[in-house]
């Protein structure tokens, strides 16, 4: 790891990048790591805890926890200022929650395991909370309408997300993608599947069809050539 640090910094120069030890992170695995890191790597921030890293988190299970539980917090606040609109403004908070909020899961569903089990607060301040307001109850809604609310407007439902399916399928999806594109880029060749297997998606994988060589034109339009 040292070795492959001082070389990205010796060639990342010849490039234009710059090695910022101060804004880089090592994660190792125990804290008997951690002074024997500091003293190798030098001004590199070192931790045994964990880190986040493009809006996923990378480290240990309890700073996993920790990352989550707080996101999913910070959510559920603002869920929470959502239905305080719709009281008054109950379009603007619809439009707002399908257009704007719901997507803000989409990033962290695709690239933190198991995130469907911490989304539960958020989902039921969806069932429990915007919901009732949206239809103007006061008491839980039927079980069935929670099915019905998921589908799409144009199905005759309100297109909220039920995020604990989506979570599973959305981190399955972007591992199986990120799996070819690794084959691809480490081995030299992309990861193939055999007929039957799919791709992540749900889809069989399609394959390319054989095209045999073909004279051009046709024997009429020879024929014409030749009497030209």
């Amino acid at each position: 790891m040292h070795d492959w640090y001082n070389r990205l910094s010796r060639e990342g120069k010849k490039y234009g990048y710059l090695v910022n030890g101060s804004k880089s992170w090592l994660i190792v695995k125990s804290d008997v790591l951690v002074d024997e890191a500091k003293r190798v790597f030098g001004d590199v921030n070192i931790t045994s805890e964990g880190q986040c890293h493009l809006g996923a988190v990378i480290g240990s299970q309890e700073f996993k926890d920790q990352y989550c539980r707080k996101k999913v917090l910070g959510r559920k606040r603002e869920l929470e200022a959502q239905s305080q609109i719709a009281r008054s403004q109950l379009h603007a908070a619809y439009i707002v929650f399908t257009k704007a909020y719901k997507s803000k899961f989409t990033y962290v569903m695709h690239t933190i395991e198991s995130f469907q089990d911490y989304i539960d607060p958020i989902q039921e301040a969806i069932n429990d909370l915007l919901l009732q307001t949206l239809f103007g109850q006061t008491e839980p809604l039927p079980s069935d309408w929670h099915q019905l609310v998921t589908l799409s407007p144009a199905k005759g439902g309100l297109g909220t997300p039920d995020l604990q399916s989506t979570a599973v399928c959305c981190f399955y999806v972007n591992n199986s993608i990120a799996r070819r594109f690794y084959y691809q880029y480490v081995h030299g060749g992309g990861q193939e599947f055999h007929r039957g297997e799919t791709n992540g998606l749900g889809r069989r994988e399609k394959r390319p069809k054989k095209i045999g060589r073909r004279e051009k034109g046709s024997k009429k339009n020879r024929e014409m050539g030749e009497l030209a």
